[in-house]
């Protein structure tokens, strides 16, 4: 084949096409990524998530200062409505994070299911003990639950009734050495987005009884604020009730103010993860490796083009040449991903995009080898 027959300036416009298309398709900021999808709930004081919302506290002394060991108790009460679509994954309505994922406590949402857990497990395929219930029958108006845990297991309740006990289960809140921060309507990666408004929280470091949960959501129904909390011993407690504003004060007095910057924040980047929990062959997995794999290989076609035409190298080396341009582009955007929620950047993508430009530097190199 004479390759040599395609006019340089269209090679040229081809490859920044390719180069373009590329670098929107990868970096993908479609959903407005540097604004904090939160707000105010129309219907009352409150804080409302939309899909890449964050609010958080800055780094804290441990809720219960207690040595992990002694799996000390504690409660939290949550009222919130949910929004939250099946399409959008696990979605966290909050977590506790001091740096390891495999000690955080969080509750999150999968489908119509709430789930308080400790660690990262949100798939569940590694088997993590959780406590789970059902929110379908109550997913248009809002509910209050309470996860009380402690050295005699764990009790989940709803609208002031046990849904729920398992008393070989003992969840812990993180701390330690390390100091944990409260993050609430996504994760500390920002790629666990959860939608919905939350009108309450509070967190105390000790069990609520029986009696102290149903009196809350009876308080709860008169009120429609957690300011039933105030003087309880909360560790945390925010009603949300400010009019304006990016910070929710934290009325346990404590300190320990929830922020809400104008720009979507990650707080913690991860670059080139490559978890084997998620190499699962699903039709979601499959599509992904297709895209990009192939979504590279015109790169290696066009730009191996060019650099024969343009640096008069021989075939060989403007493959390699054009490999390499295609790892460190491919690799510029895995390292782009890890501080935009709606993306994630993955070791396996890097390898895929590499390997698409290699695939396309062999084939223009084996029609051009003459």
């Amino acid at each position: 084949m004479d390759c040599g027959r395609i006019p340089l300036k269209i090679l040229i416009c081809l490859g920044a096409a390719v180069l373009a298309g590329i670098i929107i398709m990868g970096l993908n900021p479609r959903h407005s990524l540097f604004t904090n999808k939160v707000g105010r709930p129309a219907d009352g004081a409150g804080i409302r998530f939309r899909k890449y919302g964050i609010a958080f506290t800055k780094p804290f002394d441990p809720v219960v200062p207690a040595r992990p060991a002694e799996r000390p108790s504690f409660s939290v009460e949550i009222a919130f409505t949910s929004e939250h679509r099946r399409k959008n994954g696990f979605g966290l309505l909050f977590m506790f994070h001091d740096g390891d994922d495999a000690s955080q406590f969080l509750m999150g949402q999968w489908h119509s299911r709430i789930v308080f857990m400790n660690g990262d497990d949100y798939d569940h395929s590694r088997k993590a003990p959780r406590i789970m219930a059902d929110i379908a029958a109550a997913a248009s108006k809002a509910i209050v639950v309470t996860l009380v845990s402690g050295p005699g297991g764990t009790r989940l309740y709803m609208d002031g009734g046990l849904v729920l006990e398992k008393k070989g289960l003992k969840l812990t809140l993180p701390g330690g050495d390390r100091r944990p921060r409260l993050v609430l309507g996504n994760s500390v990666y920002g790629d666990n987005p959860w939608e919905g408004a939350v009108y309450g929280f509070a967190a105390y470091p000790h069990a609520l009884t029986p009696a102290d949960v149903a009196n809350h959501h009876g308080r709860w129904l008169k009120s429609r604020d957690f300011s039933f909390a105030m003087g309880e011993g909360t560790s945390l407690l925010y009603l949300f009730d400010e009019t304006s504003g990016g910070e929710s004060i934290d009325r346990s007095g404590l300190g320990r103010h929830l922020e809400t910057p104008a720009a979507v924040t990650v707080l913690k980047p991860r670059i080139l993860a490559f978890p084997p929990d998620k190499f699962r062959f699903s039709s979601n997995f499959i599509q992904d490796i297709i895209i990009n794999f192939i979504g590279f290989v015109p790169f290696g076609l066009v730009f191996t083009a060019i650099l024969l035409r343009v640096r008069g190298l021989r075939v060989g080396y403007a493959m390699a040449a054009s490999v390499l341009l295609g790892f460190a582009v491919s690799l510029a955007i895995e390292i782009g991903q890890a501080w935009i929620p709606s993306r994630s950047s993955s070791l396996l993508d890097l390898l895929l995009n590499t390997g698409g430009a290699g695939s396309g530097a062999a084939v223009w190199g084996i029609l051009c080898r003459k």
